[in-house]
């Protein structure tokens, strides 16, 4: 579904030859996206990387061993902005879409307690994973 501007758009030409249309055509998807929080862009986006990191090792056999190092942004603010279990999660082999809300929580302790998780959820006997 698009948004679309119904009225006259207002544009200005810059330098005489360059012109631009102020109307922007935007998607309610491209605003809205399921996920977890508080922040979606500490979150969605690392945990959906790290979810794709990890299924393209399983799918070339090479699941052992992973070390995740933030940086920028998400090193800065990764614990306050959940980064951490988002990497966590993704790694598990969530993804943002599709992970009951109810129980990141459990699955995050659960990773934490052990020390250890089933990388893209490969061997993984875990409850929570669907």
């Amino acid at each position: 579904m698009n948004i679309e501007c119904r009225a006259a758009c207002p544009s200005f030409t810059l330098r005489g030859s360059l012109s631009y249309n102020l109307c922007v055509t935007t998607s309610l998807f491209d605003l809205y996206k399921i996920g977890v929080g508080p922040s979606s862009s500490h979150t969605m986006g690392p945990m959906l990387a790290s979810c794709r990191f990890a299924r393209e090792l399983a799918s070339r056999g090479l699941l052992a061993r992973v070390q995740v190092d933030l940086f920028g942004s998400l090193a800065l603010t990764g614990l306050g902005h959940a980064t951490d279990r988002a990497v966590l999660l993704g790694l598990a082999g969530n993804e943002p879409a599709t992970i009951d809300p109810a129980l990141i929580e459990s699955t995050v302790a659960a990773i934490r307690a052990v020390q250890r998780l089933a990388l893209a959820g490969v061997g993984s006997e875990h409850p929570h994973r669907r």
